[in-house]
């Protein structure tokens, strides 16, 4: 039986420009804050949050839990490790198609890390309406069509930033319960450069 639940996401990326590295190269990214809005069911049930995913948790710079903003709830992050399947090496074609694929797989698990939030005492939370606020980092790719990616046009020097997070893709642009039956609404914001043009296709616009 879960003993908590999901209301709503509130959350604002701040997009910078191109940001050059150290090999010559340029990227994009974005800075982040995510509030999950959610419940506590019962009393005396409660004392970790769990499954969290996020691209790389490294990347989260900031955490905390509370009921009331001025009086967090001491709270810490535990990594859990994913599970291995041994596999078999074989010659054979179909073999070698199915040992591609269980790699394609494993890289796609890699995109993601799986975390809980848990009281730093142990202490049981008591029933009612909390919020998780993370701050985060995150760097755009280009072209991997999975969470916010970018892609260059190819009639124009124009560049689209994109979304997809279906069917569990949203875990590679923000710390979130990326489980189907944790299913909640969203308010975005969005802030970037000026020679930027925002649009939705499947949103109400309420602020530009």
């Amino acid at each position: 039986m879960q003993h908590w639940t999901i209301h709503s996401y509130q959350l604002s990326f701040q997009f910078s420009e191109w940001i050059p590295n150290s090999k010559g190269n340029s990227h994009l990214e974005y800075h982040g804050i995510c509030v999950v809005a959610l419940e506590v069911l019962e009393d005396g049930q409660v004392n970790r949050l769990f499954p969290l995913h996020f691209h790389q948790i490294s990347w989260i710079q900031q955490m905390k839990l509370y009921q009331n903003k001025n009086k967090p709830i001491p709270i810490k992050l535990e990594v859990e490790q994913p599970s291995t399947t041994p596999t078999t090496s074989s010659s054979t074609s179909s073999n070698k198609k199915n040992k591609k694929k269980e790699e394609e797989k494993k890289q796609e698990q890699a995109q993601s890390q799986t975390f809980a939030i848990a009281t730093a005492n142990q202490e049981m939370l008591s029933r009612g309406k909390y919020f998780l606020e993370f701050h985060f980092q995150n760097q755009l790719r280009e072209s991997h069509h999975n969470g916010i990616y970018y892609v260059n046009s190819l009639n124009s020097n124009n560049l689209f930033v994109l979304t997809h997070f279906e069917p569990n893709f949203a875990r590679t642009a923000f710390p979130c319960v990326d489980e189907v039956e944790h299913k909640a609404t969203f308010i975005l914001q969005l802030q970037f450069p000026l020679n930027w043009i925002q649009n939705s296709s499947n949103a109400q616009q309420i602020q530009t």
